[in-house]
């Protein structure tokens, strides 16, 4: 029975200290815990502030608007159509072009004929040769039918088409297109560049202003 007891009453501290050393242990781990929780519920909340301002809800309104809107309105903004006091179109009119209209012009596989042509001032010191070009694809493939294919030669300077043309034309058949070329309008003689691929027609011109 000494051997009982003592075996008891030596073996109720060790439970005793364990319990003890079990609640240290959860308090340190659990302070911890509570602070890095507490951390990221600031930064949270920090985040979602800034992010709020940064769309306006905080911090009023920008009366600039940002910075994209403001680039794309700039790269959009089309230019002056005032035409100078000199200006060979200036009037309805007022200027022809000796251009052959009617007269297809072969370039290997395709034919492209001018069915009109007309002058009208544009911007300031520019005026605008504007086109209207059938094309005729020969042989039956397709090819495209673009501003690349058009330029206007003024003296060692040439000026490339600009009015957006972009059309396929089907294999034997025909497309009508319109084309667009801005020429100073001091021009009175010219060169219109007919391409296809790598081969080229030249058609000279001149731009006649009307008599006063």
């Amino acid at each position: 029975m000494a051997d009982t007891n003592l075996l008891y009453c030596g073996g109720q501290p060790n439970r005793g200290t364990a319990v003890a050393e079990t609640g240290r242990g959860h308090w340190w781990t659990t302070l911890p815990g509570v602070l890095t929780a507490t951390a990221a519920l600031v930064t949270a909340l920090t985040g979602l502030a800034v992010g709020l301002g940064q769309l306006g809800h905080i911090g009023g309104d920008d009366a600039e608007g940002s910075p994209q809107v403001k680039a794309a309105v700039s790269s959009g903004a089309t230019p002056s159509s005032t035409p100078s006091a000199n200006a060979v179109g200036a009037g309805v009119g007022a200027a022809t072009t000796t251009l052959p209209l009617g007269q297809p012009f072969r370039i290997g596989e395709v034919s492209y004929e001018l069915l009109d042509a007309r002058i009208r001032p544009d911007s300031d010191g520019l005026v605008a040769l504007e086109l209207s070009v059938r094309m005729t694809k020969h042989t039956g493939y397709d090819a495209g039918f673009w501003d690349d294919s058009f330029r206007v030669a003024v003296g060692s300077d040439v000026y490339a088409a600009s009015g957006g043309l972009n059309e396929l034309v089907p294999g034997r058949s025909s497309v009508r297109g319109d084309v667009l070329v801005l020429v100073p309008d001091s021009t009175r003689q010219a060169e219109l560049v007919l391409r296809y691929l790598d081969d080229s027609r030249t058609v000279p011109f001149e731009i006649v202003p009307a008599r006063s």
